[in-house]
């Protein structure tokens, strides 16, 4: 966007009683404060993009953890009921490992879920 400097002139001379000229030194460094600024926002721009993407990509590693470890706790939990199940012939650690096993199946189905969010988005 190119500054008006009809505009400019109008309101340096309202406010300051100063008649500028359109060749006048002040546009220079109008414009030189313009190019100053539009690099710097460059510079924030890129800077900003390149935190989004760490962010993004330490996300996708946290989340890959996070899953990793739910996985092999969820792993373990089963061989201990498994272990337990098989010594004991008790029906309430038959009920324990039937919960368990539909509890596990609500987890399973909400980590799916957030991966089918996440692969929408």
């Amino acid at each position: 966007m190119v500054p008006d400097i009809d505009r400019l002139i109008a309101e340096v001379a309202a406010r300051h009683g100063v008649l500028l000229k359109p060749d006048d030194a002040a546009f220079a460094l109008v414009t030189l404060n313009r190019l100053v600024l539009e690099q710097a926002l460059r510079e924030i721009e890129n800077a900003v993009r390149r935190n989004v993407a760490e962010l993004d990509a330490g996300a996708a590693r946290l989340q890959s953890r996070a899953g990793g470890v739910i996985g092999q706790e969820l792993r373990q939990a089963i061989l201990e009921m498994k272990r337990e199940l098989a010594a004991s012939g008790d029906s309430r650690v038959r009920q324990r490992y039937c919960w368990f096993r539909m509890a596990l199946a609500a987890v399973v189905t909400f980590a799916a879920g957030i991966g089918v969010g996440i692969l929408l988005k």
